[in-house]
């Protein structure tokens, strides 16, 4: 329940005289209320901004070491039925000063964004004039209008507050920008507000948007099924360890966290390691010596439990990990790059880039209506972008069957979804042999639909189905739509810029969050174009085509667990961005000199590829958006490197891992190879560094084949055009 201050206050001054406070109580220190706890200058350096305890705006002039100005933060007059209002001296985010020539008459020298934290929170926009011949004067420019700014829960079930605000400036005060970071604990979400100076009340209610949460760091946890044969310490480790999911530090802290909760239990703790072995070893350790094996009356032992168990464990240690993460991802304050409009956001254990959505994030992260109803909105939020042309005309309808798809299978038990998985990796990793059609239907039977999938599931997709689209006539152009905002070509620029190594961290940060995202799409319409196919019939008028769409999404699915590999596995590489591709072991220096090159931790993705994209220049758009354009090059530059073929790349790729002796990965990694004649061979060179000559030997033989057998049918079709 809520109390009007004002009221309030009138109902006890009859019984308690009030006295205003001269100091204020922090750290074990009296503060006097007008002390200063947020400061700003002009850009002339010829006034100072502070905003004192008192809950007042004050300028001073630095010339004659004067106040020149004062003004309460809510514009009220301070008489004595006033309630004063004291800030907190933890906070500081109360100002912000500008300059916005010609955005609105009145000789206006300066403009100055205050936020109180009172009356359920208000932003005053106020305007500076006069002080050079005449009195300074601060001006509220919309003393009538209440600037709120947008809760990120409007429901009051949870207490945010605002951490951060930015003000982007721009010469006659058109397209501003307003960025706000609101916190709640660790959890964060910025909003920003995009706005004329002079329509600033109208663009207040209309052009507030928020800014979509990292993907990546939100995968789900492994699922534990009753048919499961995959030992969960396998799977938890292979989670877990996840290049770029958790920092050593991290769990190493989550690890002694978890292990001193264990020392009552002497089982547990007999069973911990020293910390001279390595991680996953104690890890392990840890795990196993709070599980066992149970047994039954009959002798039976319950090898079923004790993975439950095992699970459970895993879990417990796992959200003691996830606890600690999300402190270092804790908000801390906000930035605003206006030289290369670009916002900034400092973490409590790093700094993090905002970036433009790409087109297939701006439909999965907002509904069909909302594309529909703010797509005015952002046209001109992204002017810099033919947003129009990106989405198509079935933007909304696209929109909608992203969620439908994702919300379908959702609903799926751990033990449907682990065998749709496992369906996909056949259908993945194995040479079809059969017509698309018959492999639909093997893929259908692996993923047992009909016994699974019960009769609400299914009247649950029909009728989402129904409200979108007609069920029984689903359009293919709304999955080709979906299809065609991936990035299907490489389009990078030529450049001479080069990525620093936060930007290379930058572009693999991006990239990872992108391939995780955009596989999971793809898996959500694999299987609800393969459920659809069988179980609802299509009419006379359906443009439904599966087993085409089945074919594509095929493809791009192998092509994106391909990339999801690449980014999930780590080799050692030169710690110097000027290495040359040939050489990995020296570097030069200055004075032509060279010594031994230092090697870091990198993922394959980030040591193969990153160093090929060339950084497009922030001319005339956004770096924000030249971040995301050159996320997108390094997606279709793996597997679309201009002429080349794909599997000619990831031939390319196995040949590395080969040639720098990363054998076990080559190994892992040899059922993405293709059966052609070259890719053969390199199955040769890698089972002969395995040591496995004839093994070698029969690829070799199977290559030389194939080489024959290309090079003579070449040669008779350039008789035949003699």
């Amino acid at each position: 329940m809520t109390f009007d201050e004002r009221t309030w206050g009138a109902s006890i001054r009859g019984l308690v005289k009030w006295n205003a406070p001269s100091s204020i109580k922090h750290n074990g220190r009296n503060l006097d209320l007008n002390a200063a706890n947020a400061i700003a200058t002009t850009t002339d350096e010829t006034y100072v901004f502070a905003i004192s305890l008192n809950h007042t705006l004050k300028i001073w002039n630095l010339a004659t070491n004067k106040l020149a100005a004062s003004q309460d933060l809510l514009g009220r007059t301070m008489d004595p039925d006033t309630v004063p209002y004291t800030l907190n001296p933890a906070e500081t985010s109360f100002i912000r000063v500008f300059n916005a020539e010609r955005a609105m008459d009145g000789g206006h020298r300066f403009y100055v964004v205050t936020y109180s934290p009172f009356e359920d929170g208000r932003f005053k926009f106020w305007a500076v004039k006069g002080g050079l011949t005449s009195e300074l004067v601060i001006e509220d420019i919309y003393a009538d209008t209440v600037f709120r700014p947008v809760d990120p829960d409007v429901t009051g079930n949870m207490f945010w507050s605002i951490a951060d605000f930015q003000v982007k400036p721009v010469e006659e005060g058109r397209g501003m920008e307003l960025w706000v970071l609101w916190r709640n604990h660790g959890l964060y979400q910025l909003y920003t507000l995009h706005f004329d100076l002079q329509t600033l009340p109208s663009d207040w209610s209309t052009n507030w948007v928020s800014t979509a949460y990292e993907t990546y760091r939100q995968e789900p946890l492994p699922l534990p099924t009753s048919d499961d044969v995959v030992d969960p310490t396998e799977r938890w480790l292979a989670y877990i360890l996840h290049p770029n999911r958790y920092l050593p530090e991290v769990l190493e802290t989550a690890l002694a966290v978890y292990q001193e909760a264990l020392k009552p239990l002497s089982a547990a703790s007999s069973g911990v390691l020293k910390k001279d072995v390595a991680l996953p070893e104690r890890l392990c350790s840890t795990i196993a010596a709070t599980v066992s094996l149970r047994k039954y009356a009959d002798d039976e032992l319950d090898y079923a439990r004790f993975r439950m168990d095992t699970d459970a464990k895993w879990r417990q240690f796992c959200q003691v990990a996830d606890d600690l993460n999300k402190r270092r991802f804790e908000p801390v304050s906000l930035a605003f790059d206006t030289y290369f409009d670009m916002p900034w956001l400092l973490l409590s254990d790093s700094c993090a880039v905002i970036r433009e959505c790409s087109t297939t994030e701006l439909l999965f992260h907002n509904s069909g209506s909302e594309l529909s109803e703010e797509s005015p909105k952002i046209v001109d939020r992204l002017r810099h972008r033919n947003v129009s042309s990106e989405l198509g005309n079935l933007y909304d309808q696209a929109s909608s069957l992203m969620k439908i798809a994702s919300d379908f299978r959702k609903r799926f038990s751990a033990e449907l979804d682990a065998a749709c998985r496992a369906a996909l990796d056949v259908e993945l990793f194995n040479e079809p042999s059969s017509s698309i059609t018959d492999r639909m239907d093997s893929f259908r039977e692996r993923c047992e639909f009909a016994d699974r999938i019960s009769n609400k599931t299914f009247d649950g997709l029909v009728a989402a189905l129904n409200e979108h689209f007609d069920a029984e006539n689903l359009p293919t152009g709304v999955f080709n739509a979906i299809i065609d905002t991936l990035p299907l070509g490489f389009k990078g620029e030529d450049a001479s810029l080069i990525s620093t190594y936060f930007g290379g961290r930058i572009a693999v940060s991006g990239a990872l969050e992108a391939i995780t995202q955009n596989r999971q799409i793809l898996y959500d319409l694999l299987i609800l174009i393969t459920f659809v196919d069988s179980e609802i019939e299509q009419g006379a008028r359906s443009s439904f085509d599966a087993s085409n769409l089945f074919s594509t999404i095929v493809d791009l699915l192998h092509e994106y667990e391909m990339m999801y590999w690449l980014g999930s596995n780590v080799r050692k590489c030169p710690d110097n961005i000027t290495a040359t591709s040939g050489d990995h072991s020296t570097f030069s220096l200055k004075g032509n000199q060279s010594a031994k090159q230092s090697l870091r931790t990198a993922t394959i993705l980030e040591d193969l590829f990153v160093s090929d994209i060339k950084p497009r220049p922030p001319v005339d758009r956004p770096q924000s958006y030249t971040l995301t354009l050159g996320i997108r090059d390094l997606l279709a530059w793996i597997t679309r490197q201009g002429q080349v073929a794909y599997p000619n790349a990831l031939t390319h790729i196995q040949c590395d891992l080969i040639a720098r002796n990363n054998i076990d990965l080559a190994w892992d990694f040899l059922r993405f190879q293709p059966s052609t004649s070259w890719a053969t061979y390199v199955k040769g060179r890698l089972y002969v560094a395995m040591s496995e000559f004839d093994t070698a030997a029969i690829f070799f033989r199977k290559a030389a084949y194939l080489l024959c057998k290309f090079f003579m049918f070449g040669s008779n079709r350039k008789k035949e055009k003699s």
